[in-house]
Formats: structure tokens, C-alpha cells, sequence
């Protein structure tokens, strides 16, 4: 038995003490040899629903596009990294996002142009969409008259060319011409994403669209003791991933007991930085109504076949139309009888139809949300969607004025993984940036334990881990988040705060 004291420890649920029983890695009510930690105040071990391990490590081997401003800014970062790495047999970029550029238009292939004779694939901030060069182009099976996939769209330029921009499925047409990963350039790649979730202070995260290959690699991690927090794993929609769901069952735990298999990952539609988002009527900047990746009968077919299995679907929504398909596919599972309730989970739950809050509401699915996203899409939501859909959108407070279950995260690295960040856009709609909160999000802000609750407890029901992790309380596993000062009390709130450790299961790292 060890007391643990130094901070003010609290949870989302009005608990508050001065110091904290450990037994056997969880809280307990014993006494024993008083320890100080570090920090002023501590909250339960903060959670991520959905980011993306493997992507957070893979950006250690790409050039960095976040914020860049323009196209001459992406050409210059690109050159320089060529200049560095003058080996790589392909040069791979992320997070550009053209709403930013000064030039306020799609790139294209042209663009690139004079850089290297080398393959370049650069992915858009949100992962949906990839600009490619002209050496790439040539080298995949892209011709004048290629169509465009279901759920993709290849952009064309006035004379009917591909111009060097691909959109969600039809991605894979031109990255199949690049070099696939080996298994130490994932072990690397997870070693990275797993170093920079502990030290923004996540104590556990959910790991979405997990590939097999990375899936591997975390068993090896927790069988050989090495996972320094819990990882909950929901694979990618491939063939033998299901066979895996199969073999292990629903919440398989690795012997190591930090790595948990929950289900499966897929995609409704694409997302709305690049009118991939499906909507029920057109964009305003735009007269598409964007794609739609899993038709209706799809989507059915793989949510009951989640519910089969005894396993929660993962399903990625962005628009409207969407996440409306999404609720009717949950809805269908209530009207069979006996079907057990495994919460299935929306991954977004970006902009829903008003009509849809009651029913999403009874269906008693997810909303795993990044309230980043909102603070990031401010500036430019508004003209893609219009002001009434707003009211529907990043709605966190109507979300929970519904009775839906929310879970936060970050979908880092499409985000940054600061779960301090995302704290401070639910409870304030604010971000680092000096731009003040548009008033339409700001309605949506909750209160500060709820917002709280979103990356700890909330987190723990997605993953049925309600009666273990996010509370302080007796019987719970001791994760904490150690922080330097109360947010309550600085004048930009999580913003001002520090991380200054985690403690998992009672161990301080």
C-alpha cells in the first residue's frame, strides 16, 4: 500500500482529496508510506478515442506540410528535405491543407514540378486526399479515360487530365506505386507514436484503422512488457483482419494486459477540407454533396456483421448523409431481438442533421469526437456548410444534451496528440491561435467536468471500461495525469497548463 500526495487530485465527477491509497495498482481506502508526486493537480489518466499510433511515427520519415501557406512554402520544405535525405527512394509529405494556401485552390501535379524525378506522394492535412507529381502519375495506370472508383474521385483539370490530386479511394490507385513498409520501419514508426502519447499525458488511447502489420508489432510490445499505456485496437476492414476477430474474440487481452482488441475500423464517407464529406444537400462553396464510400446495403452488411461477431464497429462519419446512414445501420441492429448492446461507435459525428440527434440518442452508439477539429475548421466551416448545418455540427453540448455518449479525442496526426488542447476547445472553443471563438461553436462548449469527462471516462464506456478506468475511486486502476497548475485558475485555461508525468497502474513514469 503507498499514499500518494503533492497534487490536488479530481475527476469529472466531483471527487477531490489531497492525497491517494494505491494497492496493488489500483485506488484503494488503506494507509501506508506517504510519496510525493510531481504537479499541482491531477485528473484521472487522460485517453485519446482516435488517433493513429503508427501514423504519428510514419511522420518522422515525411516532410512536415502542417501550415504551410502556400505552394511555394510546400516546394521549399520538400527541397529541403530532399536535400537531406538524398537516398529515399520516394519522397512521402503530409498535412498539407489547401484552405491555408494564398493561391485558394486545389494543388496539382504542376506544382511539383522540377523538384525530383523521384515519386512524390503528399497527403492532405486530413488523410483524405493525396497530391502527387507528374513522375507518379506517369508510373501508375492513371489514363484520360480512367474512371473514377467508388467512393474516390481522381480531380481533372479543363482539358479532362488528371491534374495530380487523388481523393479517399482513389488514393490507392497511385500509393500502390510506392514502397511498402517493412517491419522495423513500423516498430519505429509505433515506438515514436507510443513516445509521444506518454509525454503529452495520455495513460491510454484508442488506436483506430490499425493495419495487421502494426497490429503485430504492439502484441510483441505488450507481450514483452514494453507498452507504457493501454492500447485499445480496432483494426483496419480487411479480409484477414476479420479472421483475427474471429480467432481471439471481443476484447482479447494481450498477455502483457496493456493491449486490448475491440473491433473493427470503416468509412461511411471522406472528409470536409476536401468535399469528401457525404451530405444530404450540396456544399455551398461546392456542388457536389461528396462520396459516399460504403453504400447503405455496405455498411449494413459490416455493422451486423461486427454485431455477429460480438464485436463494436468503428465507423468513420463526417457529413450529414453519413452519419444518418450510420444511425439507420445501428437502428436495424435494435429491431432484431436479443441483440446484445456493444455500443457501437461513430467516429466524427461531425455534422448530423438536427432530425437525427433522438434517434442517435436511442440507438445508444458513440460519438467519438475531436473537438480540435472544431477550432481547427472554424475559420473555414462556415462557407463549406453554411450556418443552419452549424447547429448540427461539432456538437459537442447538443451531443450530451441528448443523452449521447461522447468520447474525446484527437485523430492525431491529423491533429496534434495534446490532449490539453482538445480539453480547452470542448470547454472553451478555444486553441493557441490568437482567432477568437466564432460564436456558433462556442454554443456548443460544455462545462469543464464534462469536458473532462470526454478523455477519461467517457473514453473508458467506449471501450467498456466503465467500472476500471476514468474515476477516482475505489477498485479503479491508478492512472493519473499529473499536471503543473489547475487550468480553472489561468487565464487561458489547459492552454497554460503543463504535463509534468503519468502514473499507469500505480507505477509513475
Amino acid at each position: 500500500m503507498a499514499i500518494f500526495h503533492g497534487p490536488l487530485f479530481i475527476d469529472a465527477h466531483r471527487v477531490q482529496a489531497t492525497q491517494l491509497s494505491v494497492e496493488k495498482g489500483m485506488f484503494d481506502l488503506g494507509h501506508g508510506p506517504k510519496t510525493r508526486i510531481p504537479g499541482a493537480f491531477a485528473v484521472p489518466g487522460l485517453c485519446d478515442s482516435h488517433l493513429h499510433l503508427m501514423g504519428m511515427g510514419w511522420a518522422l520519415d515525411q516532410v512536415d506540410l502542417m501550415a504551410s501557406d502556400s505552394v511555394q512554402e510546400v516546394r521549399r520544405r520538400i527541397a529541403a528535405w530532399i536535400s537531406e535525405n538524398p537516398e529515399a527512394p520516394a519522397i512521402r509529405g503530409r498535412s498539407w491543407n489547401h484552405t491555408l494556401f494564398e493561391e485558394r485552390r486545389m494543388p496539382c501535379a504542376a506544382d511539383l514540378a522540377g523538384l525530383t524525378e523521384k515519386p512524390i506522394y503528399l497527403t492532405r492535412q486530413d488523410g483524405h486526399a493525396a497530391w502527387v507529381n507528374q513522375a507518379l502519375l506517369d508510373s501508375s495506370s492513371v489514363g484520360d479515360e480512367t474512371p473514377n472508383p467508388f467512393g474516390g474521385l481522381i480531380a481533372r483539370d479543363a482539358a479532362g487530365k488528371a491534374s495530380g490530386v487523388f481523393i479517399d479511394t482513389a488514393m490507392p490507385v497511385v500509393a500502390a506505386q510506392l514502397p511498402a513498409p517493412s517491419d522495423s520501419d513500423v516498430a519505429r514508426w509505433l515506438a515514436e507514436g507510443l513516445r509521444r502519447c506518454q509525454a503529452a499525458g495520455l495513460t491510454s488511447v484508442h488506436d483506430v484503422d490499425v493495419p495487421l502489420q502494426s497490429f503485430a508489432e504492439l502484441e510483441r510490445l505488450d507481450a514483452a512488457g514494453q507498452l507504457g499505456l493501454r492500447v485499445y485496437v480496432y483494426l483496419r476492414d480487411e479480409p484477414r483482419a476479420w479472421e483475427l476477430l474471429r480467432e481471439r474474440g471481443f476484447r482479447w487481452r494481450g498477455v502483457g494486459g496493456r493491449l486490448t482488441l475491440m473491433g473493427i475500423k470503416f468509412f461511411a464517407d471522406g472528409a470536409l477540407g476536401s468535399h469528401g464529406a457525404a451530405m444530404l444537400c450540396p456544399y455551398c462553396n461546392d456542388p457536389g454533396r461528396g462520396l459516399v464510400l460504403l453504400s447503405d446495403e455496405q455498411l449494413c452488411e459490416r455493422v451486423q456483421r461486427c454485431q455477429d461477431l460480438a464485436f463494436q464497429s468503428a465507423t468513420h462519419a463526417i457529413g450529414d448523409a453519413a452519419n444518418r446512414s450510420v444511425i439507420s445501420a445501428i437502428e436495424k441492429l435494435q429491431s432484431r431481438p436479443g441483440s446484445p448492446p456493444l455500443r457501437h461507435r461513430i467516429e466524427h459525428a461531425q455534422i448530423v442533421d438536427l432530425q437525427d440527434f433522438d434517434r442517435l440518442s436511442r440507438c445508444q452508439a458513440i460519438a467519438s469526437m475531436q473537438p480540435v477539429h472544431g477550432t481547427s475548421d472554424m475559420p473555414w466551416a462556415k462557407a463549406y456548410i453554411g450556418a443552419e448545418r452549424l447547429r448540427g455540427a461539432y456538437a459537442w453540448k447538443r451531443m450530451s444534451e441528448h443523452g449521447v455518449a461522447l468520447a474525446f479525442g484527437s485523430d492525431a496526426p491529423v491533429e496534434s496528440v495534446c490532449p490539453l488542447a482538445g480539453l480547452q476547445a470542448a470547454w472553451r472553443a478555444e486553441s493557441r491561435s490568437a482567432s477568437q471563438p466564432e460564436s456558433w461553436l462556442r454554443d456548443q462548449c460544455l462545462s469543464f467536468e464534462q469536458s473532462l469527462a470526454g478523455f477519461t471516462s467517457g473514453s473508458a464506456f467506449a471501450v467498456h471500461e466503465e467500472n476500471a478506468l476514468g474515476r477516482i475511486e475505489p477498485g479503479f486502476q491508478a492512472d493519473l495525469t499529473l499536471l503543473s497548475a489547475d487550468p480553472r485558475a489561468q487565464r487561458r485555461g489547459w492552454l497554460d497548463v503543463e504535463v509534468l508525468g503519468t502514473m499507469v497502474a500505480g507505477e509513475l513514469l
